[in-house]
């Protein structure tokens, strides 16, 4: 499994290295698009915290699967604390103040 992650952070510095040069990033892109299914296996190991988010520009060669799996780990993970109760105090007033 570490393989993988080591896999695609390789490439996230393939494609940081190919901006610098002209012509490089469409190359690259047409080189990630004939690893297509490739790519897809190696996005499933990927795990919270790894930086893959370039990977997001180029959603027309990931699919459904990766593109969800990428998506989760952006959000903040749930924590299950459910002894702090939070309320809400709306002032009805502060809402709409000029329908008053």
């Amino acid at each position: 499994m570490e393989t993988e992650g080591q896999c695609l952070s390789l490439m996230r510095e393939l494609n940081s290295i190919s901006k610098l040069f002209d012509g490089a990033p469409k190359k690259f892109a047409s080189v990630i698009k004939s690893r297509r299914v490739a790519l897809n296996s190696l996005i499933k190991y990927v795990k919270r915290g790894d930086d893959h988010r370039w990977v997001l520009d180029y959603k027309d060669v990931t699919d459904f699967e990766s593109r969800s799996h990428l998506a989760l780990l952006l959000l903040p993970e749930v924590r299950e604390d459910y002894n702090e109760n939070h309320e809400m105090l709306i002032d009805r007033l502060q809402i709409f103040p000029k329908s008053l």
